[in-house]
């Protein structure tokens, strides 16, 4: 028996309908509908966080939650590109020009603590594609004077760690408490995938600046080489400037892992 399988929308999040009671439901809350899709066959309605569902994780696999018989491929494979954003453990984001944004998480720790000459990266998913104008941190606790907080961008390497450089968007002041924003000389365009957002801090060898941290058990967890303890909970990873305090061109070292990281935030352009 087929079913008539409905892809529905809200507020930039998109989800595949099977059920005529839940189709109504979300009708009643606001959902509209994108398209009917004709002779579907039995399939499962998948969103993030639901209870009980085994998600995908290949293309192929995937395929199975969109009708076995479209005649619009493009339809097709937006649908199953939506069902990628959802298994891959995010809600698709979607990101407005001149708005600001955190890279990981809003969530925040006032007790995260960085030494000097020490630079930190915490993992950066991107959704969709984009261009940052603008990286910011908040200096929550001032350092000496002329003690600097350096905000840049990593690749992933492929293995779930910063690899090679990919922006070193220069310094802010960290001598004085708040928010800091740099204007990067050139914008980026950062296609959908997954980046590190770093930041070390110089010149402050006697009084070291504290920046707002991220709150470990939001953010993506970037991995241990060792097993965690107890209260084990990783947002970032360590690394060091170089000595004259600029990123290096790649991180060079295995990251060892942090209990807490920098929050860092970006503007689209």
């Amino acid at each position: 028996m087929t079913l008539q399988t409905r892809i529905m929308q809200k507020n930039g999040e998109q989800v595949l309908v099977t059920s005529q009671a839940k189709y109504l439901s979300l009708l009643a809350r606001g959902w509209t509908v994108v398209t009917d899709l004709p002779e579907a066959q039995p399939i499962q309605e998948v969103r993030a966080g639901q209870g009980g569902v085994t998600l995908p994780t290949t293309d192929a696999a995937r395929e199975q939650y969109v009708p076995a018989r479209l005649a619009d491929e493009e339809l097709r494979a937006a649908s199953v590109a939506a069902a990628r954003d959802v298994t891959a453990g995010h809600l698709a984001q979607r990101y407005k020009s001149k708005r600001y944004y955190y890279v990981s998480s809003p969530g925040t720790s006032t007790t995260g603590s960085q030494n000097n000459q020490q630079m930190k990266a915490i993992p950066w998913f991107v959704a969709a594609e984009i261009v940052v104008d603008r990286l910011f941190v908040e200096v929550a606790t001032a350092g000496q004077a002329g003690s600097l907080v350096r905000l840049g961008v990593y690749k992933d390497d492929g293995g779930g760690e910063p690899g090679e450089l990919l922006v070193d968007a220069g310094t802010v002041d960290a001598a004085t408490a708040g928010q800091k924003e740099i204007t990067l000389a050139s914008p980026v365009t950062l296609p959908p995938g997954f980046y590190w957002a770093a930041a070390g801090i110089t010149g402050g060898a006697t009084t070291v600046p504290i920046l707002r941290g991220l709150n470990a058990a939001l953010t993506v967890h970037p991995g241990s080489a060792t097993l965690p303890g107890a209260s084990g909970s990783y947002a970032a990873v360590i690394g060091n400037l170089a000595t004259d305090g600029t990123f290096p061109l790649s991180w060079a070292t295995t990251g060892s892992p942090s209990g807490n990281g920098p929050r860092i935030g970006f503007r689209v352009g």
